[in-house]
């Protein structure tokens, strides 16, 4: 557990560098992918068959995180796929968002199209290139708000009723496990950040949500959390 912890504090320290290069460009890539080139039609990587077993974990985990946004780009995100790859990288964490209009909204759903969340399909495109390279791989969904109050953010949720806002997440966490279990995610977050569930009477909502996690996914599971809390 400890170890995967870890991994995701490396992974979510390294996604704000590796975000920041991709939308400045500053990331080096190679003449046969500028933005402004014609190129043919993008075809996806398929799904890794159902029957590859996942590569047990062995050594150090030396990873990166993609924060899977702007998926009008998503040639970019595969061409990084191959850099980090190439640098000597042997995981990979795929974040992915959920989206809520602020701390007091009763329920987060699924948002996809351009400047919103990914389709499936783009997701697991890159789960497969990943696993194609031989790269373990971690998937990351997290709440966002697209309208917040004030400083609010995913650690300040904070809906009047909470049962209707923990099924929306039941939910929308039941299509990433899915797609985490087809596609043979090594590590699946069950929740980020959420910090104002961290609580007694949210206990047996995580329960729940990780026992129905470990009957529909064979991999491991993990929690991301905030540097301050790591030791409580």
């Amino acid at each position: 557990m400890s170890k995967a912890l870890a991994f995701t504090a490396t992974a979510v320290f390294l996604l704000s560098l590796l975000g920041t290069l991709l939308a400045s460009g500053k990331l080096n890539r190679p003449a046969a992918i500028a933005p402004n080139e014609n190129r043919g039609p993008y075809i996806p990587y398929p799904a890794a068959p159902p029957a590859t077993p996942r590569a047990p974990i062995a050594g150090q985990l030396i990873g990166a995180a993609l924060n899977l946004y702007h998926t009008d780009h998503l040639p970019l995100y595969h061409d990084a796929l191959e850099q980090m790859s190439d640098a000597g990288l042997n995981a990979v964490q795929i974040v992915t968002p959920m989206f809520q209009d602020n701390g007091a909204s009763p329920t987060v759903e699924l948002r996809r199209g351009k400047g919103r969340g990914p389709d499936m399909a783009d997701i697991v495109s890159l789960l497969a290139h990943a696993k194609a390279l031989g790269m373990h791989t971690m998937l990351m969904p997290q709440v966002n708000f697209t309208h917040p109050r004030g400083n609010e953010w995913r650690g300040k949720l904070q809906p009047k009723h909470w049962d209707p806002w923990w099924q929306s997440y039941h939910q929308s966490i039941d299509e990433f496990l899915a797609v985490a279990e087809a596609n043979h995610v090594d590590l699946f977050v069950v929740g980020c950040e959420l910090l104002t569930t961290h609580t007694p009477e949210h206990q047996d909502r995580w329960r729940e949500l990780i026992a129905h996690a470990r009957q529909n996914f064979t991999g491991k599971l993990t929690y991301s959390t905030t540097w301050d809390t790591y030791h409580k």
